[in-house]
């Protein structure tokens, strides 16, 4: 994991060292909705194509792992997404200190605000890669009035304090929908796959939640009003993993949803990924435009 998500490459080697230390927390809806048209929702980059070729180049002697993500076609973002907490070598953007930060706090249950922030990192030791002296992992600090969700590039998210959320379910499940009003706008989340076998699990607060494997996954979001449903997310196959809906607010000031979700697709692996809305022409798109990928526990 020498490079920026050279995660990926090292998965499997990985997975043997750690098994899965996330809960899932699911909530659903079900109505049914099948738009004929639907518009993908990815960043237009305007990156160098050898550096892109570089990055996507497999490392020597690393095997290239299948994965299984159809849409966005690619998590070769511009812009960067980071959050607090402990990383493997190569999976924090360097030059962390180096860089201009806002990132959405959480000060209370309902209360989201959007700061300039000032993040730090350090070496600390790996306790799954790491030998008896090396310190090859990052760990992410900042300093913060409250809760801070995710952390991106100044000039992307509108800083501003009490800013409204919505409480959307945690996950949609294939064959399942959830419509709501926001500013004005009137949406659909929906998702489509496969879903399988129901099993059970206690939560962080002790409680018993049923949940469902899902095995093929694909999720869209539908304006009301707007003739083409927008493409979210993509999976081929999923291994014991749940994409979650982790923030739905207006981040950008423009009065249109943004989503925060995790589009993971293996139950060792987490990818928070950014959605921002944009408007060109009159039509509405929601675009991917960050990701922060990574392993273990």
């Amino acid at each position: 994991m020498k490079k920026r998500l050279m995660s990926i490459f090292a998965f499997t080697v990985l997975v043997a060292f750690t098994t899965s230390c996330k809960d899932k927390e699911i909530e659903a809806s079900s109505t049914d909705i099948t738009p004929k048209e639907v518009a993908t929702a990815t960043e237009e980059t305007e990156e160098d194509p050898s550096a892109i070729a570089e990055d996507a180049a497999a490392v020597e002697g690393e095997e290239d792992y299948d994965d299984p993500t159809v849409f966005p076609t690619s998590f070769k973002f511009k812009h960067d997404l980071i959050m607090t907490g402990e990383y493997h070598d190569g999976e924090i953007v360097s030059g962390v200190e180096s860089k201009s930060w806002v990132g959405l706090v959480k000060e209370s249950d309902d209360t989201y605000s959007v700061y300039k922030l000032n993040p730090t990192t350090k070496k600390v030791y790996d306790v799954v890669l790491d030998e008896a002296g090396e310190m090859t992992g990052t760990k992410v600090s900042v300093k913060s009035v409250g809760e801070v969700v995710f952390m991106t590039n100044e000039g992307i998210l509108t800083k501003g304090t009490d800013l409204a959320s919505v409480d959307l379910p945690k996950t949609i499940y294939p064959g399942e929908s959830k419509e709501f009003s926001y500013k004005g706008k009137v949406y659909t989340l929906y998702a489509e796959g496969e879903k399988g076998e129901p099993y059970n699990y206690e939560n962080s607060e002790g409680e018993q939640i049923r949940a469902y494997t899902i095995k093929k996954y694909s999720l869209f979001i539908k304006i009301k009003g707007q003739s083409t449903a927008i493409k979210l997310l993509d999976l081929s196959s999923l291994e014991e993993a749940t994409p979650t809906i982790e923030f739905a607010g207006d981040l950008n000031g423009d009065g249109v949803i943004d989503f925060l979700i995790n589009t993971t697709y293996n139950y060792n692996m987490s990818r928070p990924t950014l959605y921002i809305s944009e408007n060109k022409s009159g039509t509405i798109n929601i675009k991917a435009v960050a990701a922060l990928t990574s392993l273990g526990c």
